[in-house]
């Protein structure tokens, strides 16, 4: 994992270390995909009808 980080694509993908703050993004983002999802299949029932 180490040698994977000292690449470019590897510090992009996994970056250096972990912060608090990661999580809440983290969150968000699932939190977003979700919403983004329930939305998606509501308008598919609804074209569907």
């Amino acid at each position: 994992m180490v040698r994977l980080r000292q690449t470019f694509a590897g510090q992009m993908l996994l970056g250096h270390g972990f912060l608090w703050s990661d999580l809440l993004c983290y969150a968000a983002g699932v939190l977003i995909g979700c919403l983004l999802d329930i939305f998606v299949q509501n308008a598919l029932k609804r074209s569907k009808q």
